[in-house]
């Protein structure tokens, strides 16, 4: 089977995760997936990401805003590197970006 390297951004996180609370977040996680087609490794790694903010923040409360994710680059790949973490994200203000 196909390796893929999937990098997902999430939008509209809540501002609990930021230090002063003052902002929605977004973050870009990528992931290292096995799968036999690009549609299924986006699948993984959206429900990678979704299992460790689940474990890392709890379940979100309702807000004006839902948070989502999306497929922002994917890439077949040789092989899952060794030397890659395949958990964590890098969070930004969504503020920020105006």
């Amino acid at each position: 089977m196909p390796y893929y390297s999937v990098l997902i951004e999430g939008r509209d996180f809540p501002a609990h995760l930021s230090h002063d609370g003052t902002s929605e977040m977004g973050f870009f996680a990528l992931r290292f997936v096995e799968a036999a087609e690009p549609d299924e490794a986006e699948l993984a790694a959206v429900e990678m990401i979704r299992t460790e903010l689940r474990d890392a923040v709890g379940k979100t409360s309702s807000s004006a805003v839902t948070p989502m994710m999306h497929l922002d680059e994917m890439k077949e790949i040789d092989a899952i590197p060794d030397d890659q973490a395949n958990a964590g994200f890098t969070w930004y203000r969504m503020d920020a970006e105006e």
